[in-house]
């Protein structure tokens, strides 16, 4: 089975670079688990037991367990050819791609995505108000056909989102030098927001688990679960899969 997940532009190039395989997600509603959920503090230490009352925990999780597969959504933007006069290329580096064919010719979908390309310069049906520069589209609306990442899930758990590791901070992809002042730097000592003793902006970057602190709080301030709140999470671990090959051509005239 596969489940949809949304992913930031920078942790979708964190995936394809190889430097993030684990993703923390909010446990939601915890008073619709019932009696499952008096087991996530067992849970937090170990792997999901195999004693079936706890293990079955794992069927809780919205995202899968292991073996289950996420097809990423991402921001993105799709070039109809139908709008163009004359030929043009098609990619071939493997991105998915529809062809289409109409009473008046074929065309082509293709989609571009932000985490890894500029904005293209592609004409949007005449409604760029005669600019050529197509906005990007928020990934909620991506369709399952554009996706180009598919991950299988390995490992799935629960935990503090404080109880972090440093080796699991940077298996969630950050980078020291990625988030400056706005994400990581503790001088500041915003309240009920500390990892430790941090006292300067070079010691701030040289810790992953603090960095990611950073992150998780800008991210999650305005819904109660930021880093403060402390909030239990989905900790899930995967592994991308290999592309399908994509049916590109060479060109459309």
């Amino acid at each position: 089975m596969e489940r949809p997940i949304l992913f930031r532009p920078d942790m979708v190039k964190a995936i394809l670079d190889g430097r993030k395989t684990q993703t923390r997600r909010v446990v939601k509603h915890l008073p619709a688990l019932g009696e499952a959920a008096r087991w996530i503090p067992m849970l937090k230490e170990r792997p999901i037991p195999m004693q079936r009352t706890i293990g079955d925990f794992r069927e809780y999780c919205p995202y899968g367990k292991p073996g289950s597969r996420l097809w990423v959504r991402e921001t993105f933007v799709l070039e109809n050819t139908w709008t163009y006069h004359g030929a043009h290329e098609i990619p071939t580096d493997g991105r998915p791609i529809q062809k289409h064919e109409h009473a008046e010719g074929s065309f082509w979908l293709i989609p571009h995505y932000r985490a890894t390309e500029p904005e293209p310069h592609i004409i949007g049906g005449g409604q760029d108000d005669g600019d050529d520069t197509t906005k990007w589209k928020p990934s909620i609306h991506m369709p399952r056909w554009a996706c180009r990442l598919v991950l299988e899930i390995t490992k799935v758990r629960v935990e503090r989102i404080q109880d972090i590791s440093e080796e699991d901070a940077k298996a969630e992809g950050v980078r020291f030098t990625d988030f400056g002042d706005d994400y990581g730097y503790m001088k500041q000592q915003k309240p009920g927001f500390h990892i430790g003793e941090v006292s300067s902006h070079d010691q701030c970057h040289q810790a992953a688990k603090t960095c990611f602190a950073g992150l998780w709080h800008k991210i999650h301030a305005k819904d109660g679960c930021d880093w403060a709140a402390n909030p239990w999470v989905w900790v899930i671990e995967f592994a991308p899969l290999p592309p399908v090959p994509s049916q590109a051509g060479a060109c459309v005239g």
